[in-house]
């Protein structure tokens, strides 16, 4: 196997980068080199601006992690008036039924849910067709242009989930980004500069909400099926985030709630990996919960 070089760290200038950052780039620099594929990551401090990253500027795949991209633009409709929260909608068979993650393709058709369950179902459960109906109501162009209005051009979507032909030829994947514009993007949103107060608080709160927790959750201290607590949850650790994976990549975007309201916003993926197995202990999900709680032990204080 042909050996990894040591990369520099992915810190820009102008930017944060304390002697902590810097251990913490030479502790995932180690891991990633034992890692079968490439593998990249970012971490800011929102609080002190210090960051971190290796390959932070390169892009990967983003599997089911775009889904927050999705969710933060339906939000911004409902606040704008062009979508209704509580309004019910159905989903078409022919261009919204698919496979991979969820649970819909499973249940007998015909149900009308709420745009919040909807989201509820795409973020807690990975749920494809859920997605798909959220694509088509919100609109691909739509979700791009949210992105790229603010600032995070090197994040975006190409088509629905499973849809080839919903993609530009010669494109391998539905959505790609870089770890840096991820963490653009959760910063954005956690200062309130994507939604209003109250559908910045209604991402978290759905993002909170994940049946998945081999990645950044899996060796981080805390109850992930734990109550969502408004008046309680400003003196916990919490984390909001989505996970997403195929043969060979593994990643998960999200925010560390710490006490007090400080937040750490953190970008691992990992893709061309060997391990092809989907099980919870495939090396993709290691590298990602093994760099989170790196992350975590190094920028938490």
């Amino acid at each position: 196997m042909k050996r990894k070089t040591r990369r520099k760290p992915d810190v820009r200038p102008g930017t944060q980068s304390s002697a902590r950052c810097r251990r913490l780039e030479q502790a995932i620099s180690a891991l990633e080199r034992k890692f079968s594929g490439t593998g990249g990551f970012h971490a800011v401090r929102l609080d002190t601006g210090e960051e971190a990253g290796l390959n932070a500027d390169r892009d990967f795949p983003t599997a089911s992690s775009i889904k927050i991209a999705i969710l933060v633009e339906v939000l911004r409709q409902v606040q704008t008036g062009r979508l209704k929260w509580k309004r019910r909608y159905s989903y078409r068979p022919a261009t919204d039924m698919v496979g991979g993650s969820g649970v819909l393709r499973y249940l007998d058709g015909g149900m009308r849910l709420t745009l919040h369950d909807w989201c509820v179902l795409m973020m807690s459960v990975s749920d494809n067709v859920a997605t798909n109906v959220l694509i088509d109501i919100a609109g691909v162009n739509a979700i791009n242009r949210n992105l790229k209005r603010n600032g995070i051009a090197p994040l975006w979507l190409r088509g629905k989930v499973f849809r080839k032909n919903a993609r530009p030829k010669g494109t391998r994947h539905f959505a790609q980004g870089t770890p840096r514009a991820w963490t653009t993007l959760m910063g954005k949103l956690v200062r309130g500069e994507m939604l209003s107060k109250k559908y910045t608080e209604e991402a978290l709160r759905i993002m909170r909400i994940q049946a998945y927790i081999t990645g950044i959750r899996k060796k981080i201290p805390l109850n992930p099926w734990e109550e969502i607590d408004p008046k309680r949850d400003r003196r916990k650790v919490w984390i909001a985030s989505k996970p997403g994976g195929f043969r060979g990549f593994r990643g998960e975007i999200g925010v560390i709630h710490l006490p007090g309201d400080r937040y750490l916003a953190l970008a691992v993926l990992g893709e061309n990996c060997k391990d092809l197995r989907w099980a919870p202990d495939n090396e993709g999900n290691s590298f990602v919960s093994d760099c989170a709680y790196e992350i975590w032990k190094a920028l938490k204080d």
